[in-house]
């Protein structure tokens, strides 16, 4: 079945804000079994909104609306979807008597806020004021919900989530390969599948690595076999996600040394919540004075072999690993440039080293690409060396 997302507001297109809510909405509706055929940002715009709804009706089952339902005279979302729907916007005595307790305001305003579309139902807003609005139009349900982030994840959760049916899933597989190109893995499926198959597979590059989504087994067992010790399944989760929860299946506490990334690293980790479950903590040893006074890497080892190679990357994952008394931990250390490369290491050198069960494991890579490419790339590697060895060890 098919749905559409619709996020209404000038300030989204006048990037004033960044937009999440249609991201929270799809995750939903696919984890439900939707197929998605579109998400449009329209502008509050009488017209434009009519246009792109009537779009959606034509072709989903599902419509999702967010933006516009404020009280101030720019919200007109509630007023252009009945428009558009030739139904009567009416007073609700019960939107009024709950938001009348939330909210200080003249009693116009309040009359205001208190509207729905004839025929609609209502569903109270545990985040905010505004209602949720749910109504039937030719067999389609279209869902009309505040803007606010915040508040759309409460209704996704507490209403959408129940209201919405469950359609049936169809199986779709996950791999993610790293230190690989689109195209080298590309050239390999296309000599053994034929484009009907291939045109299944869903590519998406991502620093470091490419991301892959398909229905069928074969393609995973042939990718699987192709790319041994290269690959990870992780069920569709965002790296870091999946980093924390094999740490926490392992009861594993992890510590992380940085150099070229700058702390990147710890923050991708600490984006989430509940990172300190599994995170004790991570040094930035920029300067090699600072690999020294704070790691303890030895300063003839760092004038020997520069404080870009396995043998600093090496010194440091170990002795970050005592410091924080962590059962895991990895360094990264390396040449982002633009400048700072030379024949031997050229910019984009990085070398990232694990320590973990009391052995070390150290691997060497030239990125390509921007200094924020090759930061991204040793990110996403790094967390790739912790995983592959807690997962194989």
């Amino acid at each position: 079945m098919k749905a559409s997302i619709i996020i209404v507001g000038d300030e989204i297109l006048k990037n004033r804000i960044v937009e999440r809510n249609s991201t929270i909405i799809s995750n939903l509706l696919l984890k439900k079994g939707y197929f998605i055929t579109g998400k449009y940002f329209v502008g509050d715009n009488f017209k434009n909104i009519n246009r792109v709804l009537h779009l959606s009706i034509k072709d989903s089952k599902i419509i999702v609306i967010t933006g516009g339902l404020g009280p101030t005279v720019d919200d007109i979302t509630l007023s252009a979807v009945a428009k558009s729907l030739k139904r009567k916007l009416v007073f609700s005595e019960k939107i009024y008597e709950k938001i009348s307790k939330k909210m200080k305001a003249d009693n116009k305003i309040l009359i205001r806020q208190s509207l729905t579309i004839s025929g609609s139902k209502i569903f109270e807003n545990g985040a905010g004021i505004a209602f949720c609005h749910s109504i039937v139009y030719k067999g389609v349900k279209i869902f009309l919900l505040p803007g606010v982030t915040r508040e759309v994840e409460w209704i996704t959760d507490n209403v959408l989530e129940k209201v919405i049916p469950n359609r049936a899933v169809r199986k779709e597989y996950n791999i993610k390969i790293f230190d690989t190109t689109e195209t080298q893995i590309y050239q390999l499926l296309k000599e053994e599948f034929d484009s009907k198959t291939i045109s299944d597979i869903h590519f998406y590059p991502i620093f470091g690595f490419i991301d892959l989504y398909f229905s069928k087994k074969e393609i995973l067992k042939f990718l699987k076999n192709k790319f041994k010790g290269k690959f990870l399944e992780t069920d569709a989760k965002d790296l870091n996600l999946y980093l924390k929860g094999e740490l926490e299946k392992k009861n594993l506490k992890l510590s992380v040394a940085e150099s070229c990334t700058g702390g990147l690293l710890s923050k991708y980790l600490t984006d989430i919540e509940g990172s300190s479950k599994f995170f004790l903590g991570g040094v930035v040893v920029y300067s090699n004075g600072s690999k020294n006074s704070i790691l303890k890497v030895d300063r003839k080892l760092l004038e020997k072999y520069g404080a870009v190679s396995s043998e600093v990357a090496e010194m440091m994952a170990k002795n970050c690993s005592k410091i924080f008394r962590s059962d895991i931990s990895v360094s990264i250390t390396g040449i982002a440039g633009p400048s700072g490369g030379s024949i031997e290491k050229p910019v984009g050198t990085v070398f990232i080293s694990t320590f973990y069960k009391n052995r070390l494991q150290t691997e060497k890579y030239v990125f390509n690409g921007s200094r924020d490419i090759v930061r991204q790339k040793s990110v996403n590697l790094s967390i790739f060396s912790i995983l592959r060895r807690i997962k194989n060890e």
